[in-house]
């Protein structure tokens, strides 16, 4: 999106949806620390901010890429929703070589087994909205209090089967659906 910039700066990261004109923090779960550089990873759409003594941050930016003024005008949206397995690790992993290593293993946390499910509201709300998951087996209702802006829900994947699912948010009489799919997870090869 040619309208969407990133600004890395002493004090943060800041984001401009309209080319410049306006500026706003983009926190990042971050301190105020300077940054040093910023980079998009293209395949993964994940924004990566260099810090000064700080360490790398890392920020799944896809769902920002599609925001533009047409969905800033709305009372609300449903962003697309990115596939996901039912789980992101291999039991494997835990497997051997404790021997060698003792307690030494090092780990790095892995994305949450869920589907981010990403919605955008103009204004804030003082009733819960209801968020619904279904396919062919399944229907379940998640309720939350949705705040002005972009808000996340997130589903659990462990308890669903793979396969395609659509994802409904209902506000003020109007209905918006995404369809996601839940894939298998991976066994990796010894």
């Amino acid at each position: 999106n040619k309208n969407i910039l990133y600004c890395g700066n002493d004090i943060g990261v800041y984001i401009s949806f309209d080319q410049g004109e306006n500026w706003l923090d983009f926190k990042l779960n971050m301190p105020n620390v300077t940054v040093k550089d910023l980079k998009i990873q293209p395949r993964e759409m994940d924004l990566i901010a260099g810090t000064y003594g700080r360490g790398a941050y890392v920020c799944d930016v896809s769902m920002i890429s599609q925001i533009n003024t047409e969905i800033l005008d709305k009372d609300f949206h449903l962003f697309n929703i990115e596939d996901k397995p039912v789980s992101n690790y291999s039991e494997r992993a835990y497997w051997g070589n404790y021997e060698f290593t003792g307690d030494n293993h090092l780990f790095t946390q892995n994305e949450a087994n869920v589907l981010s499910v990403y919605s955008y509201f103009r204004d804030s709300i003082d009733k819960e909205v209801e968020l619904i998951i279904q396919n062919d087996k399944i229907s379940d209702t998640i309720k939350f209090l949705p705040q002005q802006g972009l808000n996340v829900t997130n589903i659990p994947t462990r308890n669903l089967e793979p396969g395609s699912y659509k994802i409904h948010l209902e506000f003020m009489g109007k209905r918006q659906i995404k369809t996601v799919q839940v894939i298998e997870t991976k066994d990796w090869p010894l």
